[in-house]
């Protein structure tokens, strides 16, 4: 596609930010969904018109740097639907030690047919762990509050 007013004008249409995919850009510089960048205003139209990839990659960010319950506002809305972000949500209810959500969580996504004893299972729990470090994560719950 060329560049121009047409080009933008397409690639901004809603029905196309809702669909397109945005993993190879977050895979590239994971960090610049925080910055102020022609990066993230795109990104964040993504998330406006609903991209499940989308709000998936910035409930995780949030997360990282604002803590989990934020992560959980951001990501409910992919839940039960979006099973990396239905496993997300189950995961931080429990670092926040509400077990009987956690469990409502992971009765969804057995509930879509994810067996929780499965491999894939915990090759999604990888994935996960390895996008977080990837938001620079803090460590043993250390989030820096900024003014």
């Amino acid at each position: 596609m060329r560049a121009g007013i047409r080009g933008y004008e397409l690639v901004h249409d809603p029905s196309i930010l809702k669909r397109c995919n945005d993993t190879a850009m977050v895979n590239e510089s994971p960090c610049q969904i925080g910055n102020i960048s022609n990066f993230q205003n795109f990104f964040l139209k993504c998330i406006d018109v609903g991209n499940i990839v989308a709000v998936y990659y910035e409930g995780l960010h949030r997360s990282t740097t604002l803590g989990v319950e934020e992560g959980i506002n951001v990501l409910g809305g992919n839940v039960p639907t979006h099973v990396l972000s239905t496993l997300a949500v189950g995961i931080f209810y429990l670092c926040l030690g509400k077990e009987m959500e956690a469990i409502t969580m992971f009765q969804q996504l057995a509930g879509n047919g994810v067996d929780l004893k499965s491999e894939a299972i915990f090759e999604i729990g990888d994935e996960l762990e390895t996008r977080l470090l990837s938001f620079h994560a803090p460590f043993l719950n250390t989030y820096t509050v900024e003014p």
